[in-house]
């Protein structure tokens, strides 16, 4: 339920990689088996989701879930309502740029980025 999402992700920043991955991949595993209320409880935890983007290890499993949450709650979770929106955009193009340059995986911040544009012409698609 909720205090277990809770609890998992207020964990992760003194959790081995290895640890976070597992976490991540079972957040995104159970996500769609969540209660209404537990689904809230992730989008309201959205910006701690989204930190996690910078681990390149964990990457797509924090894509994946963003992707979830933000597609799950399509009118509820309108991005007029996010706090921050225009800097979400610009740190996934930063991501992605980086990401692109060293040789890393590109397409799951590519899958976020264009979610993010049907939301709101106005992002960029790299």
């Amino acid at each position: 339920g909720s205090n277990t999402v809770i609890t998992l992700l207020s964990i992760l920043p003194s959790c081995s990689t290895d640890l976070k991955k597992a976490i991540f991949k079972w957040l995104c595993v159970t996500y769609p088996y969540c209660s209404k209320s537990a689904k809230q409880t992730y989008v309201k935890l959205y910006s701690c989701v989204f930190y996690h983007l910078s681990n390149e290890e964990i990457l797509p499993y924090v894509c994946h879930l963003l992707y979830a949450i933000t597609t799950r709650q399509v009118h509820s979770f309108s991005f007029s309502h996010v706090d921050g929106e225009a800097h979400r955009v610009r740190r996934l193009h930063s991501l992605y740029q980086h990401n692109l340059h060293s040789g890393q995986m590109v397409r799951p911040l590519f899958s976020l980025i264009q979610l993010f544009d049907q939301y709101d012409s106005s992002t960029l698609l790299p």
